[in-house]
């Protein structure tokens, strides 16, 4: 005969105990796991509908009530444990795995932690805004190894600048992800000439070109071009691309170093700088090249 469901637990029906169907029963039993709760509901059903002609001694239920003891101390050492290790991924590169309970399908995010908040004794990570639980933690990258994986990056040109009929020289860059992202380029050269400021230009596609103004202050001769990006580190990328100039008028020099910046500068002075001295110059808008 079935008792009734109005129980505080859930129901017996011939003689078996089915539990009360709730919504967080439903979430909880995906997971497999008995913890704190399910363990005290089974230990109170036990004690309702307990054989009273055989009913369980005191000695079990003190051995119950001790070994739910041990679960909820484990479970309240591990929720600190999550809480303690959130706290060390501050500005480190975390991958989110989060299960969705109706589909079953796994959505994964990754970033750089921005901060921790504790909600109702849990702990959550903030990642663009938005607030995601310590426990979903699937992977945690080192500061050096998201760099490497995320830095900017250019791709392999052969550039070539004909000074009797000069065009503009363009490469496809990759400003990089994350912390690790930057947001504009110096282009130097050789060792000492630096193209910067409205010398160059960025389209949508993630490619920059360059003046073909800005080149014209150079000596024939092949130079490797290196990239300087403003990112966190400063990256630097160069042996990718490679710079040809022939039929140049301009003198090679070996006491001084050129710089330029803006298309409008390469027309203009020269002023003579050590190579050592050397530096990208900060705002645009004029040339520099050695005497």
């Amino acid at each position: 005969m079935p008792i009734s469901d109005d129980l505080l637990f859930g129901s017996v029906e011939d003689g078996v105990f089915t539990g009360k169907t709730t919504e967080t029963n439903q979430k909880k039993v995906p997971n497999n796991n008995l913890g704190k709760e399910e363990f005290l509901q089974l230990l109170v059903a036990q004690m309702q509908y307990q054989d009273p002609l055989e009913p369980v001694s005191n000695t079990e239920y003190i051995a119950q009530l001790a070994t739910f003891s041990q679960v909820e101390q484990l479970e309240n050492l591990n929720a600190s444990y999550t809480n303690t290790q959130a706290f060390s991924l501050v500005g480190k590169t975390v991958t989110i795995s989060s299960v969705n309970s109706a589909t079953g399908s796994v959505t994964e995010k990754e970033g750089v932690v921005d901060f921790v908040k504790m909600e109702d004794g849990k702990a959550y990570l903030s990642i663009d805004g938005t607030l995601y639980p310590a426990e979903d933690v699937a992977k945690i990258k080192s500061e050096d190894y998201a760099y490497e994986e995320n830095k900017p990056d250019v791709s392999k040109a052969a550039w070539s600048y004909n000074a009797n009929s000069p065009s503009d020289v363009s490469v496809a860059v990759n400003f990089g992800s994350g912390a690790s992202e930057a947001s504009s380029v110096a282009v130097l050269v050789g060792s000492d000439y630096v193209i910067k400021g409205s010398s160059i230009t960025y389209d949508e596609d993630g490619r920059i070109t360059i003046s073909r103004d800005a080149l014209a202050q150079l000596p024939n001769g092949t130079y490797e071009v290196t990239f300087v990006f403003d990112d966190s580190r400063s990256t630097n990328v160069t042996g990718q691309v490679t710079l040809t100039v022939v039929n140049s008028k301009v003198q090679p020099d070996t006491e001084g170093s050129g710089s330029t910046e803006g298309s409008e500068g390469a027309e203009g002075s020269g002023e003579t700088e050590g190579a050592e001295g050397s530096e990208i110059p900060d705002t645009g808008g004029s040339a520099e090249e050695s005497e």
